[in-house]
């Protein structure tokens, strides 16, 4: 993913240009070269390549924004796990099993407790309880979690990364994404036509 940092940065700068309200802006460091291997024998997850690139790049970034644009609300936000905490998977409280209390609690069925159990989360949606996550044993297939529901994502690793950096994490996005059609549904989606015009 060369280039995210620039492409997050000059996103920024369009939304303040336009009047948005940008808080929790978090733009990390380039991870250092020894973590997927230190990450590896505490147990974790390697990160998919797409990942990893962006990694390599920014270890983590987050931004919360939103905009009153020609009479339409607008708003966002995306929270790239840095990888430590995406790639170790800890539960809610120290004593937790992995994703316990996040993604989920023992109380769904247990065929949703297995699938929920298997994955790793890359974004978080802020002031939701969404999220973007991958399995372990299949990296490419991707979810989104809302409220506890998962529901398969049918872009890839780098589409999903590329279109929620353009879009600035849209409210409308994630959900498009879950759609055979979804790049047209992102295309029609007037509120993510908005922000490309911005």
């Amino acid at each position: 993913m060369a280039g995210t940092r620039k492409r997050i940065e000059a996103l920024i700068d369009k939304l303040e240009k336009h009047g948005a309200r940008v808080a929790g802006v978090e733009l990390g460091d380039p991870m250092e070269a020894s973590l997927p291997d230190l990450i590896a024998e505490l147990g974790g997850v390697q990160p998919p390549p797409p990942l990893l690139d962006l990694y390599r790049e920014i270890d983590g970034a987050a931004l919360m924004w939103n905009l009153e644009h020609e009479g339409q609300a607008l708003a966002g936000g995306f929270n790239l796990q840095e990888i430590r905490v995406a790639m170790l998977r800890n539960g809610a409280e120290a004593d937790s099993e992995p994703l316990e209390g996040i993604l989920w609690t023992g109380d769904e069925e247990p065929d949703r407790v297995e699938l929920l159990r298997k994955m790793v989360i890359f974004d978080s949606v802020p002031g939701r309880n969404d999220f973007l996550t991958f399995l372990i044993d299949d990296p490419a297939q991707l979810y989104l979690i809302a409220d506890g529901e998962p529901a398969k994502l049918h872009s890839s690793l780098d589409e999903t990364l590329d279109v929620l950096i353009e879009h600035g994490g849209a409210d409308s996005l994630r959900v498009h994404l879950t759609h055979t059609d979804w790049r047209g549904r992102v295309a029609a989606d007037p509120e993510l036509e908005a922000i490309r015009k911005l």
